[in-house]
């Protein structure tokens, strides 16, 4: 399950620079996001998400679980530039088959 995680934070981390990464000022911008199993390709609702520019001196920043719905969608408001993402999630809360 480590590997999927790692695939899905590189997934997510991977689509969120996509859409930040245009030419323009550091004010936010809010981009969506899923989190997706990646060995599964079913949605999944982390505990804890976590998000931090690697602008130097940044903070990292918690996404309250309640941004984040049952089908793994989330909004987040992200200043220009690259980002990290972390999502961790549990076994157990997965739905099974």
């Amino acid at each position: 399950m480590r590997t999927s995680l790692i695939s899905l934070v590189r997934c997510v981390a991977r689509l969120a620079l996509q859409a930040v990464l245009l030419p323009a000022t550091l004010e936010a911008q809010t981009i969506q996001v899923r989190f997706l199993d990646s060995a599964t390709g079913c949605a999944i609702q982390p505990e804890t998400v976590t998000t931090r520019s690697q602008q130097p001196g940044a903070v990292e920043r918690r996404v309250p679980a309640w941004q984040i719905n049952k089908a793994g969608r989330a909004a987040l408001s992200l200043e220009r530039g690259r980002h990290t993402l972390l999502a961790i999630y549990s076994l157990m809360n997965w739905p099974g088959p």
